[in-house]
C-alpha cells in the first residue's frame, strides 16, 4: 500500500480532486483506512511540487489541525481560480472555461 501511495503525483494541470479519488481507491483496494497523518504526508508529497505555496498558506491558516481534506480543498480552489477545469465542466465545446473569481462586495463601504 505504501508503494502505491508513494507513486501518487499530481501534475501541473491535474485536478487536485483526482488525488483524493486516488487515495480513496487505494484505501478500497486494501480495505483499510489510511490514518490522517499518513494521508496528509502523501498529499504534501504528491502535490508539493505545484502547490507548495497553497499547502503552506492553508497550514498557516488552519494550524496544526490541518487535514488532508483541508489541503485538497484549498488546492482545488486554487486550481479552479487559475482556470483549471475538466472537459465536462467547461463553458463551451472547446473544453475551456473562464477563470473562477470570488468577489466580495458587501464588505466595501462607499462614501
Amino acid at each position: 500500500m505504501t508503494t502505491k501511495l508513494s507513486k501518487l503525483q499530481l501534475g501541473k494541470n491535474q485536478n487536485p480532486d483526482e488525488l483524493e479519488d486516488d487515495i480513496a481507491a487505494i484505501e478500497n483496494e486494501y480495505r483499510c483506512e489510511i490514518d490522517e497523518k499518513t494521508r496528509k504526508a502523501f498529499v504534501v508529497k504528491a502535490a508539493g511540487k505545484h502547490y507548495a505555496q497553497c499547502i503552506r498558506a492553508e497550514t498557516l491558516r488552519v494550524g496544526t489541525s490541518v487535514t488532508a481534506d483541508d489541503l485538497i480543498e484549498a488546492m482545488s480552489e486554487t486550481y479552479r481560480i487559475a482556470g483549471g477545469c475538466d472537459e465536462d465542466d467547461s463553458d463551451d465545446d472547446t473544453g475551456t472555461r473562464s477563470n473562477e473569481t470570488a468577489l466580495v462586495t458587501e464588505s466595501f463601504q462607499y462614501n
